[in-house]
């Protein structure tokens, strides 16, 4: 099972841990209780697999930084540089553009047939 999936799933067995709590101390201390229940599934998974398990949590996210590519603590520094977009060559862009031209020529219809109704009635 995969730690996502672990993860996953300790948030829809817990309740409590569903929606936005207000308080920082309460948020941080439910972080790093899920934090916790993440290590020790990982843990567990490491030694159903027949290898050593992390000796503490540090170790772990060291780990799970090396495997991600990036480190949890990098904050803006490991943010990607977005790569320059020629607009107006951008064909996402233009099928956007589409789409909302003939949105707006079928509410412009819709709007006319509507007006068209109201004064005739």
């Amino acid at each position: 099972m995969a730690l996502s999936t672990q993860d996953a799933e300790i948030r829809r067995t817990e309740p409590q841990h569903q929606g936005l709590r207000l308080k920082r101390a309460e948020r941080e201390r439910l972080d790093h209780e899920r934090e916790v229940a993440l290590f020790d599934l990982a843990n567990a998974q490491r030694k159903a697999k027949g290898e050593p398990p992390h000796a503490d949590l540090a170790a772990w996210r060291k780990e799970q930084d090396a495997l991600s590519g990036e480190p949890e603590d990098a904050g803006d520094a490991a943010l990607p540089v977005k790569p320059k977009i020629d607009l107006a060559h951008d064909p996402l862009l233009k099928e956007t553009s589409n789409i909302l031209g003939d949105y707006v020529g079928l509410l412009t219809k819709r709007r006319e047939k509507l007006a068209g109704n109201a004064t005739g009635s």
